[in-house]
């Protein structure tokens, strides 16, 4: 476990992508991980990307640290209940909080996402909020 502190200057660290050339989303079943590495090189993160059903609105991207530890999930389409049992029944956020891990969720809106942005819109605001560096070479893979 990581203090609050910590975690909130681990997110707004500036990152980039440490090997990666181009990043294909949004086909079904698909998932991937991706190292993400802070500027000064110090830290190093992972991205993930959870296209988990053959429904094209549900999916999920997860930023890591020291492998297991959540600082960020986003998941759209799908529904939570917090640890106070307040239902979030829309896409929501996970932001890490000391003693609760990932555990509380809150809704996109909080975090410039509307329901109605597509994967590629959701990607991009999300590289934002982690200040990850973008690539020129996000697509969407409709294969």
């Amino acid at each position: 476990m990581i203090n609050q502190e910590t975690a909130d200057y681990l997110l707004n660290l500036e990152k980039k992508f440490k090997n990666t050339t181009k990043i294909d989303i949004w086909a079904p079943w698909d998932k991937w991980t991706e190292e993400i590495i802070s500027k000064d090189e110090k830290e190093l993160f992972l991205l993930d990307y959870n296209h988990k059903k053959i429904e094209f609105k549900n999916y999920t991207i997860n930023n890591r640290y020291r492998t297991t530890i959540i600082l960020f999930r986003i998941d759209i389409g799908w529904r939570h209940i917090n640890p106070d049992w307040k239902i979030l029944n829309e896409s929501h956020v996970h932001l890490y909080k000391e003693w609760f891990w990932d555990k509380w969720a809150y809704p996109i809106s909080k975090f410039n996402i509307s329901k109605d942005d597509d994967i590629t819109e959701v990607f991009s605001k999300v590289l934002d909020f982690l200040h990850i560096e973008k690539l020129n070479a996000i697509q969407p893979n409709l294969s």
